[in-house]
């Protein structure tokens, strides 16, 4: 019997994307950026932004594989599995040039949390690993957490820390203009 895009029903196709996944964790992820990228081109958005939201897309993934090369763990946690973390820009998206956006220096895989906290420069990095904090309510956070405010994690390599004298402007500002109290 022969069977070419055949539609199969929610429960079934469940059943057999948890048994391919059993031996590779990435066929979930790449499902879903396969249902992302669809759910982009069926949309009612104009054709070159729709082409610029796949590209994104994709470039995430390389983006994540470049950061993972250069450091496989949460610099906070310590977590290592990929499956939970995050990879963040170090200097945004939105401010990076293209190929600032693709360069594994301009990112870290962080833990969610601590993601949150860093995406929003309540957090940040010395070129020592030394963590920062917007202010004492961030450390009571990150203690509440389980997390040491005074936490060194190890140097950045002299590209990173070009991303990170960036990273550390964003959090004076916010610590200056009191976003964190």
């Amino acid at each position: 019997m022969n069977v070419y895009l055949a539609g199969l029903d929610e429960a079934l196709g469940s059943v057999l994307l948890s048994l391919i996944a059993r031996d590779n964790e990435d066929i979930p992820r790449a499902v879903e950026d396969a249902a992302a990228e669809q759910a982009i081109a069926h949309s009612a958005i104009p054709e070159t932004t729709k082409q610029q939201l796949i590209n994104a897309r994709k470039g995430q993934g390389l983006f994540r594989s470049r950061v993972s090369a250069i450091s496989p763990h949460c610099r906070v946690t310590g977590t290592a599995d990929p499956r939970v973390l995050v990879a963040s820009h170090i200097k945004p998206w939105s401010k990076s040039s293209d190929k600032e956006r693709l360069d594994g220096n301009n990112g870290l895989l962080l833990a969610p949390h601590v993601d949150r906290l860093f995406d929003r420069f309540w957090i940040s990095f010395g070129d020592d690993g030394q963590l920062l904090t917007a202010g004492p309510a961030v450390a009571i956070l990150l203690r509440n957490w389980g997390i040491e405010p005074n936490l060194r994690s190890g140097p950045f390599t002299r590209r990173q820390s070009k991303y990170m004298t960036y990273h550390r402007g964003r959090l004076a500002e916010v610590t200056a203009r009191g976003l964190w109290t």
